[in-house]
């Protein structure tokens, strides 16, 4: 697999709007050529997906904060926010098996939470990622944040009665975090 890798690139609100308004258009218009591709319950995936229809994966648990959507199309994935550190392991592994193959991979972070930005350290190096660029600002401030967060992730996979696949994750998670400067998130 080929991944492009790039720092987050800050957009006025006016671009980034427009960015998102074509992802909606543009996952309305590919619909047909959506419908063939898997399942999202798929045995290897770590967390349950809804799909809200073919091609389009939603990862939604209010337990674990922030919601996370993931759009396949032409072997591309789109990542709408990154949910916390501990998660993006899981996440990551996820978009990749939602698709037979991905060339590349687009994130875009829709504000600056932890909830939603948290897991960008692990995800950023293997996309090209897109923010507002007021949020940018924010989430590299949250570096700190970001760090304690990784650090205590084990323990909430713990608490939440996780799989050993996700605590292994959210370990690594928190062994990267050490590591991780303004540049990665």
């Amino acid at each position: 697999m080929s991944t492009q890798t790039s720092r987050s690139t800050p957009l006025d609100r006016r671009n980034f709007l427009a960015i998102l308004t074509a992802a909606g258009l543009s996952s309305t218009l590919a619909a047909p050529v959506l419908a063939s591709l898997a399942s999202s319950q798929d045995s290897s995936l770590i967390y349950t997906w809804d799909q809200i229809k073919p091609g389009f994966h939603a990862l939604i648990d209010p337990q674990t904060g922030g919601n996370t959507l993931v759009v396949i199309s032409n072997n591309k994935a789109l990542l709408i926010d990154t949910k916390f550190a501990h998660l993006a392991g899981a996440i990551h592994q996820d978009t990749k098996a939602l698709s037979s193959t991905i060339a590349a991979l687009t994130l875009i972070n829709t504000h600056h939470h932890g909830d939603h930005t948290g897991g960008n350290a692990l995800i950023v190096p293997h996309a090209t990622s897109y923010a507002h660029t007021n949020a940018v600002d924010r989430i590299k401030s949250q570096l700190g944040k970001f760090k304690q967060t990784a650090q205590s992730g084990p323990a909430a996979i713990k608490r939440s009665k996780g799989s050993d696949h996700q605590l292994a994750l959210a370990i690594k998670a928190a062994e990267a975090s050490s590591s991780s400067t303004e540049s990665d998130i």
